[in-house]
């Protein structure tokens, strides 16, 4: 059963089809943004703990206002953000120079997404304070999510100054370094907590990232796999976790971590949908199609989801289902090369090989400068039986491109076929 997923796979480049968690990777593009919202919640959690001591450092004689501010972090502590925040706001509403409660508003501002706000309170407090590390710590995480890097470096810089050597300074700087995709200066620096604290879980995740992006799938697996054991109902791990032993070819591991994490989280399209892609690859292919229908209905306007169902459905020989689910992907999304490869082989795989022409002729006019359409075309041309016609598209491709490998291999099957000397 196997052989016919591998069958249908081979037919398609992979600059084609993706890869082995296309839809990890392509559908909500993994690219890092995973990660950032891992660092953002680190850092908050980390901040307002930190801010907590410091609150108790500062308020050894309480009066009216650090009594609220004492108050609003007993409330954030125990989860009530909204009374924290109405708290902080009194706060500051008599004494508008009151760091600890503008430092503290901010990350809780933060942490409920008032990017603006937040930013504006940390600005406030470093003001009044410059070389308050709590307001850099705020800042540098709201500089993180806004994809800020040189404002974040800055801050950092300042931090290192003030606080060489900082755990939670140099995790920041392995995630804004991860960020803009210098893996090497995120793993000098993420490396540095691990020596010290091996078991800290964020950096666990991070290093297992960076791996993951530099194809070290192995060490990916590993760190990701202690992470994954710290916090084992943590999702975006999972998610990462299995695209990893996806990628290491182990889809019965990925299977592991991802089934327990469907039956919690059956409102995730996108963890079904990496539940059924993990289900294909090892042959189930009916419970493979049945998830990747589930996700689709929960999104039924990502092609991606729709290309995945495509090939689950096409595998386990159910080939109108199957033209179905590829049409709708290439009416989503007309830049989806591998919607319109599934609609032409699905056709195939039913007799109907004017229909595979027809949709492969669509996709020439769509992309007329992409060699992979008109090797697509001449495919379809083969697969009917029309050799000149196969010729004439396989040359074409080639023309836009010599290196196209598929179409010289292709005109090459076809000079075996008609002993035909070709040029």
């Amino acid at each position: 059963m196997m052989d016919r997923l591998k069958n249908i796979k081979s037919l398609v480049p992979e600059s084609a089809a993706g890869t082995d968690s296309e839809v990890l990777e392509g559908w909500v593009s993994l690219n890092k943004r995973w990660m950032l919202f891992f660092a953002v919640l680190v850092v908050g959690a980390f901040q307002l703990s930190t801010l907590s001591g410091c609150a108790n450092k500062l308020n050894k004689t309480p009066d009216d206002e650090s009594a609220e501010v004492d108050k609003a972090r007993l409330a954030l502590a125990s989860g009530d953000l909204e009374q924290g925040l109405a708290l902080l706001n009194e706060a500051i509403s008599k004494d508008p120079d009151n760091v600890l409660a503008l430092v503290l508003r901010g990350a809780l501002e933060r942490q409920l997404k008032q990017t603006k706000q937040a930013l504006s309170d940390f600005d406030m407090a470093l003001e009044l304070d410059p070389g308050n590390q709590q307001a850099l710590l705020g800042r540098t995480a709201v500089y993180l999510e806004k994809r800020d890097f040189e404002a974040a470096d800055k801050d950092l810089e300042q931090l290192s100054k003030r606080a060489s050597g900082s755990h939670l300074v140099l995790y920041l700087k392995a995630v804004t370094a991860f960020q803009q995709g210098k893996y090497s200066e995120a793993v000098e620096s993420v490396q540095q907590v691990l020596q010290s604290l091996p078991n800290h879980t964020q950096s666990q995740l991070i290093y297992g990232a960076i791996k993951y992006f530099q194809s070290h799938y192995a060490i990916a697996d590993e760190y990701l796999t202690r992470a994954n054991s710290a916090r084992p109902n943590d999702l975006a791990t999972i998610k990462l976790l299995a695209a990893t032993r996806m990628k290491l070819g182990q889809p019965d591991r990925a299977i592991q971590v991802l089934e327990p994490a469907v039956k919690s989280a059956s409102d995730d399209p996108q963890m079904m949908a990496m539940l059924g892609n993990s289900y294909l690859k090892v042959g189930r292919f009916q419970e493979g199609s049945d998830m990747l229908t589930k996700a689709v209905e929960l999104a039924p306007d990502l092609a991606s989801l729709r290309t995945q169902l495509a090939l689950g459905l096409l595998a386990k020989g159910d080939t109108s289902g199957a033209i179905s689910e590829a049409r709708s992907a290439v009416d989503l999304d007309q830049d989806m090369i591998q919607a319109d490869v599934l609609l032409v082989l699905s056709y195939l795989r039913k007799g109907e090989a004017e229909q595979a022409i027809k949709a492969a002729q669509s996709l020439e006019q769509r992309m007329p400068n992409n060699p992979f359409a008109f090797n697509l075309t001449g495919l379809a041309y083969l697969a009917s039986g029309e050799l000149e016609k196969a010729r004439e598209r396989f040359e074409k491709a080639l023309q836009i491109d010599p290196t196209f490998v598929s179409a010289t291999n292709n005109l090459t099957r076809i000079k075996a076929m008609t002993g035909v000397k070709l040029e």
